[in-house]
């Protein structure tokens, strides 16, 4: 506040500055502002890039998990790979078995069908022995 005085006149004329900020003054406080909203907005971006890097490690030792789990899988399918292969010899050598045993049935029914009893054997044998008999007197 200043206060001035005329010689005229015996009152004190007081000239009131106003509180009014200067454009000096707005261009500080508006870069005040930017500095606090950029800070603001830096401690932000700081904690979403420690997100970042917490999901990122995480992200890594689930492509490592998934990386053994692979290999764990391709053995597993080498294997299964080879157990059919021998499961197809096995079937292979089935079929050969089962033929081989319907012939043979084939075979075995024939024979009993066509074979003599013991009896008939016996019968045979008496006769060869009075053939043989007759035929050496």
């Amino acid at each position: 506040m200043v206060k001035k005085t005329s010689k005229k006149k015996k009152y004190a004329v007081v000239q009131v500055r106003r509180n009014t900020p200067t454009r000096e003054d707005r261009l500080e406080m508006l870069l005040e502002a930017q500095r606090d909203g950029f800070r603001a907005f830096g401690e932000s971006l700081s904690g979403v890039h420690d997100k970042l890097d917490e999901h990122s490690a995480i992200l890594n030792e689930h492509s490592r998990i998934l990386d053994e789990h692979s290999v764990i899988l391709g053995e597993h399918t080498r294997k299964l790979d080879e157990n059919s292969m021998r499961l197809d010899n096995v079937e292979r050598n089935l079929g050969n078995v089962e033929r081989s045993t319907e012939e043979m049935q084939s075979e075995l029914s024939f024979i009993r069908h066509t074979m003599i009893t013991r009896e008939e054997v016996r019968l045979l044998e008496v006769r060869v022995s009075r053939l043989e008999k007759l035929h050496s007197k």
